[in-house]
């Protein structure tokens, strides 16, 4: 007889009911363990460098996080969930001079939301959107 659980292998030729039951329990009660914390908020935290830069790639953010140093100059927003951006969620960032927002699920941009004086590049591509406001910028 051969467990196969998660691709591991184990032999159980030699191991009593009672051994084979304590396991079972053991791996249904990790399951509940990781079902009761679940899934992380992030794949991975957002992260901020002395250069000025933000790397808060596939952080599963929903909207523009307002805790990050308000100098940097540079944030990579790539890969998360946002859906709307307003004029307050750069406000604090009046640094930036690159922002990285594709592969998101943006569909509105309201008015004055892109009103950044040292802003030189903006990616955008892969997001929800069909128009921008006259305004946005």
């Amino acid at each position: 007889n051969s467990l196969s659980l998660l691709g591991l292998q184990s032999s159980l030729k030699g191991e009593s009911l009672e051994t084979m039951s304590n396991m079972k329990r053991m791996l249904l009660l990790l399951l509940i363990i990781l079902k009761a914390t679940g899934p992380a908020t992030s794949g991975y935290p957002c992260r901020c460098f002395s250069t000025g830069f933000c790397n808060c790639r596939l952080c599963a953010y929903t909207s523009v996080p307002q805790d990050l140093p308000a100098d940097i100059t540079s944030l990579d927003l790539r890969s998360n969930h946002i859906q709307t951006l307003n004029q307050s969620d750069f406000s604090r960032y009046t640094s930036l001079q690159r922002l990285q927002l594709n592969k998101n699920d943006i569909s509105t941009v309201q008015n004055r939301t892109f009103f950044m004086t040292n802003l030189t590049y903006l990616d955008f591509y892969q997001n929800q959107l069909s128009s921008l406001p006259g305004d946005a910028f």
